[in-house]
């Protein structure tokens, strides 16, 4: 249905594809290690593995030339909210920001946990909208990453396999950020 990638190599080719350093590759293959290692045994309710939307939306934003960072940070969005972190709560916690911020850096872990924080509803859309031209440039990155990853959730039609396609898209509309997952034991 389209060519974006969902795999590991995918990416790492599609960034050598578009000019990205070997530098900024590195990077992105680093953050590629950590964030699929936490996410290792989840998928998403339409039995895609959670890694491979992970790898869309940063391939997304790839295909945008998006910053190396902000790629990065495509990788790792949902960490805060899904990831498989210490401590057994989601959430930007100080011990989490900080274990993320030594696999990632500081620019990268800042990203996902401003997208963490981003609301994200049909509530706070105009406002958001409204505020699009008074935003920090990092501000409008955060942006960037959850419109790829609207997107990503999207390409594929996966809400048809999801369960009713109607609540899929009602409960992403109401800021949930993604279908339901659930863990391989």
């Amino acid at each position: 249905m389209n060519d974006r990638p969902q795999t590991n190599l995918q990416l790492l080719n599609a960034l050598r594809g578009a000019g990205y350093t070997d530098a900024e590759v590195e990077q992105i293959k680093k953050a590629y290690d950590f964030v699929a290692r936490q996410f290792a045994v989840w998928f998403r309710a339409s039995g895609k593995p959670f890694i491979a939307h992970l790898v869309g939306t940063a391939g997304i934003l790839c295909a945008l030339r998006a910053r190396a960072p902000v790629i990065a940070a495509g990788l790792g969005h949902a960490l805060y909210a899904q990831g498989e972190l210490p401590g057994g709560v989601p959430g930007a916690t100080g011990s989490m920001r900080a274990r993320v911020r030594r696999a990632l850096g500081a620019e990268t872990e800042d990203l996902i946990a401003r997208y963490a924080a981003l609301e994200w509803n049909t509530a706070g859309l105009p406002g958001l909208r409204a505020r699009l031209p008074d935003m920090s440039p990092t501000e409008r990155e955060v942006v960037l990453i959850r419109l790829a990853n609207e997107l990503d959730d999207h390409l594929d039609l996966e809400a048809l396999y999801c369960g009713t396609p109607r609540r899929a898209c009602a409960e992403s509309a109401r800021g949930c950020g993604s279908p339901p997952t659930w863990r391989a034991i």
